[in-house]
């Protein structure tokens, strides 16, 4: 694995800093262009998963040893929501959030529309494990055409065969054609827009900002009374079966009616399942859902646009805790014409990046020397600042 090292936020300063740049403008120019963006892209906006897939499963392997366990799994779910789902619903409220992201995508749709390689096409792909609609809300808003794989407007329907289009405009005064880019927005986890239409066993689009307040406005006033306990939830960091057991019995101790409030719990479970169709933070993914063949054909898709000739992944926001997904990148790195380049958010997340694909010559990881407390995070708006100095050059 390779390490790029910029040596301070004023990228440029230095000959590595320029050498890595002129190397992504070749890449840019000459490779099938992917992304894998995970929840740092949404860093600011929604809160990452953090241990809540680790607090799901010690409390799934351990069912005999909680008692009343679906009160304790409904108040871990509840927080996913209110920390990771419901913030979604400021978005249709207060664009000024995305302009992080608009920035982001104006550089890199430049980037791909400057290119003057006609063997390559100008199709980007956007593979994220995120559930948000931050990337449509992004391109939409910048009138960016963009692929989330519907058809449709009045009902419009999901299918993977719709990730393989181009697009193209008619020059005004003669009939030649232009390929216009593209991003193809690959949703490897699902979407909270996506809804289950179960008669015709299909995938519909569903604008989500009424569905999420409703839900919100069903649940919040029973779950609020559990605020101090979904606190200390929050705040496990070790031991983490012994004080899930220790909030679970706080909770336990305040209910006088167990049989009420485990009907509620599994009431609220059915209804969040059923309303969200998404793989939820658990190792149990794939048996959890109504789309198990839908999210299996989207992970092909990964792993056959990464075994292409001249191919470049580029991971932002991505960690690689995703097992499915790692396995794949793995296997997909056998390509010797795939390059993988991450961008660290920080330099202590190299280990993390050694430790899992340290051992393939393919892999770069790029990432920052000088890291204080105010500057040095390589976060969405220096990665920003890299594509717009590779348009410079």
């Amino acid at each position: 694995m390779k390490e790029y090292i910029f040596k301070s936020t004023e990228i440029l300063d230095k000959d590595n800093d320029i050498e890595l740049l002129r190397d992504l403008k070749k890449i840019f120019a000459s490779s099938n262009i992917n992304f894998l963006l995970g929840s740092g892209f949404s860093a600011g906006i929604l809160s990452p998963l953090g241990n809540i897939e680790i607090f799901i499963e010690k409390i799934r392997n351990n069912k005999e040893e909680i008692e009343q366990i679906r009160i304790l799994e409904s108040c871990v779910f509840w927080l996913f929501f209110q920390e990771s789902i419901y913030p979604i619903s400021r978005l249709y409220k207060n664009k000024s959030l995305i302009k992080d992201h608009s920035n982001f995508f104006d550089e890199l749709n430049s980037l791909i529309f400057t290119r003057g390689n006609t063997i390559k096409n100008k199709r980007i792909n956007i593979f994220t494990t995120n559930y948000d609609p931050i990337i449509e809300m992004t391109l939409e808003n910048k009138q960016i055409i963009y692929n989330d794989g519907f058809t449709g407007r009045i009902f419009s329907v999901f299918n993977t065969s719709n990730f393989n289009r181009n697009y193209y405009s008619q020059l005004i005064f003669s009939d030649n054609l232009v390929e216009i880019p593209v991003f193809n927005i690959i949703k490897l986890h699902g979407s909270t827009t996506w809804e289950n239409k179960t008669k015709e066993n299909e995938i519909i689009y569903h604008n989500i900002e009424n569905k999420l307040n409703r839900f919100y406005e069903k649940y919040n006033s029973k779950f609020s009374k559990y605020s101090d306990y979904l606190e200390d939830i929050k705040s496990i960091n070790s031991n983490i079966l012994q004080e899930l057991k220790n909030v679970n019995q706080k909770i336990l101790s305040k209910e006088q009616d167990l049989e009420r409030i485990e009907n509620f719990s599994i009431e609220f479970l059915k209804d969040y399942k059923e309303k969200f169709e998404i793989i939820n933070p658990t190792k149990e993914k794939f048996r959890e859902t109504t789309f198990n063949k839908t999210y299996h054909e989207l992970l092909r898709i990964y792993s056959n646009e990464l075994e292409k000739q001249n191919t470049v992944l580029f991971v932002f926001g991505f960690s690689f805790k995703d097992e499915h997904i790692l396995e794949i990148t793995k296997r997909s790195l056998g390509n010797p014409t795939l390059k993988i380049i991450i961008f660290a958010y920080e330099k202590k997340e190299l280990e993390n990046y050694k430790e899992k694909l340290g051992k393939f010559n393919n892999v770069s990881v790029v990432a920052l020397e000088k890291e204080t407390e105010e500057s040095g995070k390589l976060d969405l708006n220096f990665l920003t600042k890299i594509f717009t100095l590779i348009n410079k050059l």
